[in-house]
Parts: structure tokens; C-alpha cells; sequence
């Protein structure tokens, strides 16, 4: 199984990972050896390769978990073993079942197999222990048999628990405690002696520790006189139901987040991607170093792309913020070369053209062929950013398409009597004059390698020199 999705952090001590939840059930770090059905937290992830820091797995037998290239790991390698913490499940189970992590099992308790190889074991049924024999807790399975769970190997133990005691009281839930009421708490008197605080009825606790009666008077919880009889022993203390409040997990190695104010070379609202932390020794006076994905602040460098940043200045980027930097570093800006994705009435689908204004409205983007002509507005969606290289290539085209215009053919559209230059796949050039033409090829006669004679080549390798109507040594034949 390779990393686990959905791990809540429910609580941390120290910037460590002290509980969390997983497909509904609690798991608290604890000490010693990995068991089956564990979970590993990578603290360090070296230079393994096979897993990244936060990371969570768990457990199949011994300590093992498989690793993000399927390879397998063990928590319990004395060498690595230093990387990983170790959570073990802790909840109650919905069925009143509590696993069993702290002590050896006892007769009452029951075993509850995850696999079984036998048809006289059911996966999921809980088996009541009768007994210890030699160490080993012994059970009876669907036969009448017994079984020692030891034989099977994948099961876990549990105790029987009692379902808390709980009441809902102006919509809010709360569960009986073992304590003295505190503010938040809600109460019920079980043998009070004034028809004011009525036994059986539920009382919240004020900012006092104080309730208040039936007459609307603020009145202490207890109050151990005889004729008032509220004494702990006699007052029933309910506590809220909180849910979990779970703890983000801390900013690592290939998460984006999203720069809180202005500092260095970075903007409030800028989003970056950190790419080396103190743990992998790529930084050593700042917390993280970083990718920059739209980086603004003035004092960045031209061509600077990544830079250093302390873990206060920084948030978890959300997957939108994310999307919507990378976005704004790919618009295009006053000056850009685009090629056009939608045409109009102005401009046609894939001609190139140059922004000269962008007015920051719904239609921004105010365009202009590379001769300077009007050709527009767009939408950012209509244009596409292009290289230099492309731009270029562009101009070099439309040099080409202005040569043949000139002499009122279309490209590569060759005539008996033009002279062409030929660059073969070799990078070698001949001069020739054109014999025929058939489709995209020609007959080329070599000038000045005489022993080539006549070859036939593609239009695509050529390079007009001297169309047949502009060839002086013809028009003198003629005369």
C-alpha cells in the first residue's frame, strides 16, 4: 500500500505529531516496535528516494509498510527506525470494542481477526477469550473448538467498554464525567431538596459555576447543606462535545504556499513552491528554500526563479491560489507576441500578432499585426503567448510568402528554367537549373558538378535563385 490520503492531525506536542485520525478511528504515537496495522509517519526522509516527509503507511506485519515504488520498508529497522514515528488505533469502536495496545490480553476480552485462512473463523466477528493457556489466550470458533489466535497470525485484541452516558440540552450534545462541574458544563441533580433545582433536569453551568433555577435565580451548583443536599455525590456533571479540532499539517518539501506580507523578494499574495528545507541541508539560515511561481517584489533579480523564506512569512497555498499564480505568470502583458486562437472580423485563427494595451477589462487586450496594422481586441482565452523563436520563424514566412507574391506564384510553386539552390540532408549545396516539375518534386540539372547530370529532388530542399523570367542568358538567346 503506498502513502495514505486523509490523515487528520489532531493533536501535536513540540511541532510533533501526537494523534491523528484516519478512516474514523484515533491513533496515538507510541513507543517501541511497530505492529500490524500501525501507522508510520516519515520525520526524514533522507535520500531514499521512496518516500517524502509527512508522509503516512500502514503497517501489514512486523513493522512493514510499502513504500511509494511499491519497494518495502520496516519502522523497526534498528538503522532507520529513527525516521518514523509510530501511531497505534486508540478509538472505541462503534460496536462498544476497544483495541487492546497497552497490555497482554486477559480472559473476558475478545480477538477479532483481520484475515483467516479457515472456514471456522469469521473475519470481523469477535471471539470471547475463555482462557489463558500457557501465555497464549484461547477461544472458542464456529465449530465449538479451541483456537488459539496465535495459529492464524492477522488479529487484534479488544476489551469490551460501556457506551458513554450522554444528553442533549438546547440542540448541544455533552457526555458524563467523573469531575466537578466547570463553566460549559451542564448538570443534573439527582437528590436535591428544593423544588427550584429539580432532580432529573438539566442545568448549564455559568461563567460562575453557578445555574440558574426554576424562580430565575443564580444559584451555586453545590451546596452540601441538608436542606439542599447538592454535593458531588450528588450531582451528575456532563461535559460539551467538541469536535476534534484537527492541526494542518506543517509545510514541507513540495508543498506551494502562499507569501503573507511584504518581505525580501516577495509580495503579499505571491505563491511559491518549496523545494529544500533544513532536514535535506539545502538551507541553513532561513526555514525553507524556494520555487518562485509568480514572485513580484522589487527587489527580485531578472531571471531569478527561486529564492529563501522563513516558515512565519509563509501559509499553505490553496489548490485555486495555485492555479490561479500560475495563470497570471502565463498572461500575457503590453508587448508580448501572441498567435491568435479564435478569429474575427479583423483578425483570422493562428495569425501572429503583438499586444499594445491591456485596459484590465473583460476584453483587455488591444492587438496589432507585426506590420503595425489594427487587429483587435481579445480575451485572454483568444491568444496564446509565444517565444521570440516563433516570432521570428513567423517573420522569416511571411519574407518568404512577400518573395513569391512578387513574382505572382505561391511558395515552392517551381517552372521549367529556375535557378535553385539545393541543400541535401548532409548540409551539402548545389546550383541547378529546374528541367521539369512534377507535384512537390522536380528534375534539378547540376550546373556545377557536371558529372551529377539530372536528379530528382523535393521543392522542400530547394532555394530560388533566379526565376526563368528574370534570366538574362534566356532573354539574349532570344534576341
Amino acid at each position: 500500500m503506498a502513502k495514505l490520503s486523509g490523515v487528520k492531525t489532531l493533536d501535536m506536542t513540540n511541532g510533533e505529531v501526537t494523534k491523528v485520525e484516519y478512516n474514523g478511528e484515533v491513533y496515538a504515537k507510541v513507543g517501541g516496535k511497530a505492529q500490524v496495522g500501525d501507522l508510520v509517519l516519515v520525520n526524514d526522509a533522507g535520500d531514499l528516494g521512496d518516500y517524502d516527509k509527512g508522509d503516512y503507511f500502514e503497517t501489514v506485519d512486523d513493522g512493514r509498510f510499502r513504500a511509494n515504488n511499491n519497494g518495502w520498508r520496516n519502522a523497526n529497522d534498528a538503522v532507520f527506525s529513527y525516521r518514523y514515528t509510530i501511531l497505534r488505533k486508540q478509538s472505541v469502536q462503534s460496536d462498544g470494542f476497544k483495541l487492546v495496545t497497552d497490555r497482554e490480553p486477559k480472559a473476558g476480552d475478545f480477538v477479532k481477526y483481520t484475515e483467516s485462512p479457515y472456514s471456522f473463523i469469521k473475519v470481523g466477528k469477535y471471539y470471547e477469550i475463555t482462557e489463558i493457556d500457557g501465555g497464549d489466550p484461547c477461544h472458542y470458533d464456529e465449530d465449538g473448538d479451541s483456537v488459539f489466535p496465535s495459529y492464524v497470525e492477522k488479529y487484534e485484541f479488544y476489551e469490551k467498554v460501556a457506551k458513554p452516558e450522554t444528553l442533549t440540552h438546547n440542540g448541544a450534545t455533552y457526555t458524563l464525567v467523573d469531575r466537578k462541574a466547570q463553566p460549559g458544563d451542564v448538570v443534573v441533580f439527582t437528590e436535591s431538596h428544593r423544588d427550584y433545582a429539580q432532580n432529573g433536569k438539566p442545568y448549564l453551568v455559568d461563567d460562575r459555576n453557578e445555574i440558574t433555577d426554576e424562580e430565575g435565580d443564580r444559584i451555586s451548583v453545590y451546596n452540601d447543606g441538608l436542606s439542599y443536599n447538592r454535593t458531588p455525590a450528588n450531582v451528575k456533571v456532563y461535559e460539551p462535545q467538541v469536535a476534534p479540532v484537527a492541526v494542518e499539517k506543517p509545510l514541507c518539501v513540495g508543498d506551494y504556499a502562499k507569501v503573507v506580507r511584504n518581505v525580501l523578494e516577495y509580495e503579499e499574495g505571491n505563491v511559491v513552491k518549496i523545494i529544500g528545507d533544513k532536514a535535506s541541508g539545502d538551507v541553513n539560515s532561513f526555514d525553507f528554500k524556494v520555487e518562485f511561481v509568480n514572485v513580484t517584489g522589487r527587489s527580485k533579480y531578472i531571471d531569478q526563479t527561486h529564492g529563501y523564506i522563513d516558515s512565519k512569512e509563509i501559509v499553505r497555498a490553496t489548490d485555486e491560489e495555485v492555479a490561479k499564480a500560475k495563470a497570471e505568470l502565463n498572461r500575457p502583458k503590453v508587448g508580448d507576441y501572441v498567435r491568435l486562437l479564435d478569429g474575427n472580423g479583423v483578425a483570422r485563427k493562428g495569425d501572429i500578432a503583438k499586444i499594445v494595451r491591456d485596459d484590465g477589462s473583460g476584453v483587455p487586450f488591444e492587438i496589432e499585426y507585426l506590420n503595425g496594422k489594427y487587429a483587435g481586441w481579445k480575451i485572454a482565452d483568444e491568444v496564446e503567448k509565444i517565444s521570440a523563436e516563433e516570432v521570428e520563424q513567423h517573420r522569416a514566412e511571411q519574407a518568404e510568402l512577400a518573395r513569391w507574391a512578387a513574382i505572382g506564384r505561391k511558395p515552392n510553386k517551381y517552372k521549367k528554367g529556375d535557378i535553385a539552390k539545393l541543400i541535401t540532408t548532409d548540409g551539402s549545396i548545389y546550383f541547378g537549373e529546374i528541367s521539369s516539375t512534377e507535384g512537390s518534386t522536380v528534375k534539378f540539372k547540376h550546373l556545377h558538378v557536371i558529372r551529377y547530370g539530372t536528379t530528382t529532388e523535393r521543392t522542400k530542399n530547394l532555394t530560388l535563385i533566379t526565376p526563368v523570367e528574370q534570366r538574362f542568358d534566356l532573354t539574349e538567346q532570344s534576341e
